[in-house]
């Protein structure tokens, strides 16, 4: 029962999006045209701001957001006040040029939680919301929000990592152990 409501719904987002399908049927490149808008926006969801998370204080907002039809994710923060939003971070800007190489133990991660796109996947923030955790390709940052100052934490291989409430500390897995740095 449960695969007939998800074929159901499947069929019902395709006539949403692409309109219904007569006889005659809608051209051959719109077709293809609507389910090429479908696939390379993963479903509209790029360009959705995600885990969003509000600064203790209220001020701001940070998220993290791609663009429409690109898969990787930056970090961004909006000001409640002024109602303007700025990018606080890029992938880019963490690695230097280099590209994100991810370990075997990160892709079976990512795929396990459904995670499809690229760059930041999650971060942290300090209570105090001074500090931003990212990890990145098995690295760990701590980029201050105020100036942008990027502090890339020691090793290598990290996954799941966690701010302490104090904020001093991370604590990370890699090869099946915790660490704290």
């Amino acid at each position: 029962m449960q695969l007939s409501i998800s074929i159901l719904q499947i069929a019902v987002a395709l006539v949403i999006f692409c309109g219904p399908v007569s006889q005659q049927g809608m051209a051959a490149d719109e077709q293809s045209s609507c389910f090429a808008d479908i696939a390379e926006t993963h479903s509209y969801t790029l360009g959705m701001p995600s885990h969003m998370t509000p600064t203790q204080d209220g001020k701001s907002v940070l998220y993290l957001r791609s663009g429409p039809r690109d898969t990787i994710q930056r970090l961004y923060e909006f000001d409640v006040a002024t109602g303007t939003e700025r990018e606080l971070i890029t992938p880019e800007q963490l690695l230097q040029g280099a590209g994100e190489h991810l370990s075997d133990e990160e892709k079976a991660r990512r795929e396990r939680q459904r995670i499809t796109v690229r760059g930041f996947v999650g971060f942290e923030l300090s209570r105090d919301g001074a500090q931003v955790l990212l990890s990145l390709g098995g690295r760990l940052f701590s980029v201050d929000r105020a100036d942008r100052r990027i502090t890339s934490l020691p090793g290598a291989g990290w996954i799941a990592p966690h701010l302490s409430p104090d904020g001093k500390r991370v604590a990370a897995l890699r090869d099946g152990e915790v660490h704290v740095i």
